[in-house]
């Protein structure tokens, strides 16, 4: 169904333009979960050395 309506999607411009947002939306979404991921790791790191450090 989605195939036969394809050529009327890609003649709706509008639509397309919503859709290439929604993909930068998520795109910029997923970029900073992984920074958030990254730091959150780093500080786990972090802790586990102070640990370590300790029993040393």
């Amino acid at each position: 169904m989605k195939l036969l309506f394809a050529p009327l999607y890609d003649s709706l411009i509008p639509s397309s333009i919503l859709m290439h947002k929604v993909e930068t939306n998520r795109l910029i979404l997923f970029f900073l979960l992984y920074i958030i991921n990254i730091i959150n790791i780093m500080n786990i790191i972090n802790i586990i050395n102070k640990i370590v450090k300790n029993f040393l």
